[in-house]
């Protein structure tokens, strides 16, 4: 890592100052200097991979885990950053073997990975990641015959918040729940209407949580089953229309990516991961990485009864994906401490589904609609005739 930047600096005493170091990776100082210009035709992993490795381009000497993606692509890039034409080819590309569209270019210690979110969820279509460390709340000192106890030490969630747990007008703004995308061919001058519905398109892809055998499931999403006038939320599909230009023969034979559907699955997967974000402040280590899953059991505030007997949150606890490790090193305290920025797309516990019609007829039936001037005379009218019988 290298020095890049020094902030922040404060004079504590005349001797003494404090200020800090930033750091980056020789790729990030270097995406800075170099500029991609080039046209590409093959996999897009392949062409991610060719700009990682290019000496004329990124140049790096470091592993890259890459997930083979599908279809030949032809891109030609116009003088952009290397990371800059890795974002644009990783919002097209398409996993070979998973149903979610987009990838992710990421670093960990081990190198860079190219992966695409799915393949983090999951080891095959039939069956979840594992979790590679598990945490809950729980006092800190715990011993065994009077010695402590270490490892269930290293399982301890010291501190954790909620950094955003559900918010439905913010995922039917952005189309998380349902939209509809025109697509239009410039070549063959036609256009057609795609809908997204994510009902539908929960049961075909990997999320966090999974089922008992460690497949798939179709209930637990974070749309909850609602008889809004006998349509679910899904079926509201008006709310977020997107325009994309999806032109055939672009490059003669060569494939283009449907970005048409790529885009509303893209997006919805993308920001259904934001709907649960979790911040967990646990012990140090160097054996997590982001990218990989932790368990994380989180108190329900409640009574303990038959349908909870563990004592644990049923929609917030469960698996979530390691977005963003933050590294605390007290040289005071002689600790070593991690925050870990946590998000799921899923639910432990399906959420209850509501049947019963809750929206219609429930507002009262004499609406209607007053006009203000005739308000306002009535109660000029009504003041005076109050002034009248004061007087009198």
């Amino acid at each position: 890592m290298y020095i890049y930047r020094i902030g922040q600096r404060q004079g504590m005493n005349p001797r003494v100052q404090t200020y800090i170091l930033y750091f980056a990776s020789k790729e990030m100082l270097r995406n800075e200097q170099v500029k991609v210009s080039k046209a590409y035709t093959g996999q897009i992993s392949n062409i991610i991979t060719d700009i990682l490795r290019d000496p004329d381009s990124l140049d790096t000497e470091k592993d890259v885990f890459v997930e083979e993606t599908k279809g030949i692509h032809k891109y030609v890039m116009p003088l952009e950053r290397p990371l800059d034409a890795i974002e644009t080819l990783s919002l097209e590309a398409r996993s070979k073997k998973y149903h979610n569209p987009g990838m992710q270019l990421y670093e960990t210690s081990f190198g860079f990975n190219f992966k695409s979110m799915e393949s983090m969820l999951a080891i095959t279509d039939s069956q979840a990641r594992p979790v590679v460390a598990r945490f809950e709340p729980k006092p800190a000192s715990i011993r065994i015959d009077g010695n402590r106890d270490i490892i269930q030490e290293m399982k301890i969630a010291s501190a954790f918040t909620i950094k955003d747990q559900y918010n439905t007008l913010k995922n039917l703004r952005n189309g998380v729940f349902a939209s509809l995308i025109t697509q239009y061919d410039a070549f063959n001058k036609t256009h057609k209407d795609i809908i997204f519905d994510y009902n539908k398109e929960y049961e075909l892809a990997n999320h966090t949580e999974h089922s008992a055998d460690g497949g798939r499931t179709d209930n637990k999403g974070i749309l909850p089953l609602v008889n809004m006038g006998g349509k679910l939320m899904s079926d509201y599909n008006q709310g977020v229309q997107y325009l994309r230009s999806d032109t055939s023969n672009l490059h003669n034979d060569i494939e283009t990516s449907p970005t048409s559907e790529i885009v509303p699955r893209r997006l919805s997967s993308k920001l259904a991961f934001e709907t649960f974000k979790l911040e967990l402040t646990v012990p140090g280590f160097t054996g997590l990485s982001a990218g990989e899953l932790i368990a994380f059991d989180m108190p329900s505030y409640t009574s303990v009864s038959d349908t909870n007997p563990l004592d644990h949150d049923p929609y917030m606890s469960g698996r979530y994906l390691v977005s963003g490790i933050r590294h605390i090193v007290s040289v005071l305290n002689g600790k070593h401490s991690m925050v870990l920025e946590c998000l799921k797309d899923s639910v432990k516990r399906p959420y209850p589904e509501e049947l019963n019609d809750t929206f219609t007829g429930k507002e009262k039936a004499d609406r209607g609609i007053i006009d203000q001037y005739t308000l306002d005379e009535t109660l000029i009218a009504n003041d005076l005739t109050s002034q009248n019988v004061f007087k009198a």
